[in-house]
Parts: C-alpha cells; structure tokens; sequence
C-alpha cells in the first residue's frame, strides 16, 4: 500500500513522468481501485471464515448427535455450547463480509440457511426477499420465501400467499407449492380447499405429509376408522411429524365434535377415536372412548392392552393390572402381558405403601 501510495504522490520519480502518469492514472482513482479491491479480500476472507464456522457447526452437531448416542451427556452439552458458538460466529462472519448488500447468490443462500438454523425466519424472508428480486425464475426460492414467511405467523400470511403464488405461476403443477398451499389453507381454517390442495399434491407426488394431513382431514370430515388406519400404517415414517400431528389431530377432532358428527357405536369405531384423543395427548377422552370399546366387545383383549398401558401413563396401576387381568381372559396366549403384570405387581405394592413420618 505504501509503495502504491509513493507511486501515486510522485516520491522518487522526476515531475515530466509523474505528471505523464498521473494525467493517464489519476491518483484518486487508483487508490480507489486499490482500497476496493482490498475490500474485496477483506470480505471473500470473511466469507471463507463463515463457511468454516458453518462447517464447525456442523461437525459439532455429528459429534453430539454421537455423543447422546453413547449417553456422554457431558460431552453432549459441551457440544451443544460449541455447535452454537459456531453457528453466531457464522451469522457474524457474513454480516462483517457485507452479505446485506452482496449479490453472490451462493453466499446469500448460506447465510440465509444459517438464519434458518438460528429460527430467524423473518430475516431470513428477509434476505430472500432480495434473492428473488434478482432470482425470480426459481421456483425453489419462491417456495422457500414462502416458507419463512408462513413460520412468521398470521401478520405475513399475505406474503406467505404471493410467494406461494409466484410459484404456482411459475410451476402450476409443483407437488410442494400444492402441498405448501394446503398447509396455508389450513392455517386459515380453509379445511376443504386445503384438502383440495393436499390431494392435488398428493397426485403430482406422494409424501408422508401429505398422506398424514389428507388422513387428518378425514378426521374433520367424520370418517374416524379411515384415518386412524391411515395414520397407523405410517409408522415409523410419521414419527418426524408427531407435533404437528398431534396439534393437527386437536384441531380436527374439536371441528368433529363443534359440527355435531357421529360414527357407528361399534367397538372399531371407538377403538379407532380412542387412539386418534391419545395421538392428540387428550387421554382422559381415550380411555372413555376405549372403555366404550370393551363394553361392546369384552373379548378385544387389543383394547384391553391399550386401556392398561393408558391406565399406567396416568399412574392408575390397579385400573391398568385389572385390564390386562381381562386382556389374558380373552386371549390366554400373551408372554408380554404376563410379563407386564410380573413387573406392575411390585409396583402396585410400593405405591400403596404408606408413608411413614418420624
């Protein structure tokens, strides 16, 4: 810098050159020049640094992730404090690069996604509101526009619908802008358009969220058996949805009971109602619902087995010993239930044990 700032002021060279070069390359152009171009390096550097932090962060999490496999909780906390340190010193790295108002849509995209994994969706809209003013052909970025704005709650549902709309447009066909626009129907309470929505994206591609939201609105619509068919035959696969399932199946099962519907009294049915309430943490409704059950069919030792393990949820042992008493009354040939009550008995006893105070 000091060797440039000599040549630009003329120090060790005659009058006749300098003024040659200083009518060609006026000084305070290229020190222009250069100061920007050492921007430049200055911002690409901390851009690198954020990437590194970013992959720190990530590494950190494996090893957590690792960690509570192994059930090392103390290493587990210890990297949880790094994982986070990491991720602030990639949000700050890019802002000190000068990502607000850089163009590199590389760049943007990664500090958006550290923005996502800090849970800042509304700057992360905010970031990619800028993206697509530039980007406005892709439909992903769109969607994920419309993504962070819906997890900015009610006051951005109308940028949350353009974006999703600007999608659409662009992809009328797209198996997520549908299923994004069902999930933005039910918001609104909007249930049969978001059912419509659902089986439109369904049809254009099959999803374990769309056939779980799709089995749910079955719920709203009153068919109880179908839907707790649906949702027990995802398994495994329905357990990353099992908060929205459960804030979703609240929803539908009160819009079921606020609109006066009913299903058949059969012990099916019942069965079926009593798992969607226990799916929807609504217990005490599921045991009358199962208590219904083996009322019309006492020998459905299923429904025994599923009243004594609610019973015991609720700290009911006697209630849940006497249900598997009758589940092994209607069906003898049961190891685990035998060894259930093996294992409740000593229970029991200790929890009807007085307290004595001296």
């Amino acid at each position: 810098m000091s060797c440039f700032y000599r040549f630009c002021t003329g120090s060790g060279q005659n009058n006749e050159n300098q003024s040659k070069i200083n009518k060609k390359y006026p000084p305070k152009l290229l020190l222009g020049v250069v100061l920007c171009a050492c921007f430049l390096l200055e911002a690409q550097a901390e851009f690198e640094e954020a990437h590194q932090k970013w992959a720190a962060y990530q590494s950190a999490m494996t090893q957590m992730e690792e960690a509570r496999e192994r059930q090392d909780m103390e290493t587990v906390q210890k990297k949880m404090t790094e994982a986070a340190a990491c991720l602030r010193g990639a949000r700050h790295s890019f802002e000190k690069a000068g990502i607000a108002d850089s163009e590199q849509l590389e760049e943007c995209l990664a500090y958006v996604e550290v923005l996502e994994t800090l849970g800042y969706a509304d700057l992360a809209a905010e970031v990619l509101e800028g993206v697509v003013a530039r980007e406005k052909s892709q439909v992903a970025l769109w969607l994920r526009l419309a993504k962070n704005w819906a997890q900015c709650g009610p006051q951005k549902r109308h940028a949350t619908w353009d974006a999703l709309q600007e999608a659409l447009q662009l992809e009328p066909a797209s198996a997520e802008a549908l299923s994004l626009l069902g999930d933005f129907y039910w918001d609104e309470g909007l249930y049969a358009f978001a059912q419509e929505s659902y089986v439109k994206a369904h049809a254009a591609s099959p999803t374990t969220w769309t056939t779980l939201a799709l089995a749910i609105l079955k719920v709203w619509e009153g068919n109880i058996g179908e839907a707790s068919t649906e949702i027990d035959a995802l398994g495994g696969a329905g357990q990353a949805y099992d908060v929205e399932t459960r804030e979703r199946l609240r929803t539908a099962l009160a819009e079921f009971t606020a609109a006066q519907r009913y299903f058949s009294d059969t012990a099916e049915n019942h069965m079926a109602y009593a798992r969607l309430l226990y799916r929807a943490a609504r217990l005490p409704e599921a045991i009358m619902a199962i208590e219904r059950a083996v009322v019309l069919a006492p020998k459905g030792y299923q429904a025994w087995n599923f009243l004594a393990a609610m019973q015991m949820q609720l700290g009911n042992l006697g209630k849940a010993r006497e249900a598997y008493e009758y589940s092994l009354q209607a069906h003898s040939d049961q190891p685990q239930v035998r060894a259930a009550l093996e294992r409740l008995q000593p229970q029991q006893k200790a929890a009807s044990k007085p307290l004595i105070f001296r």
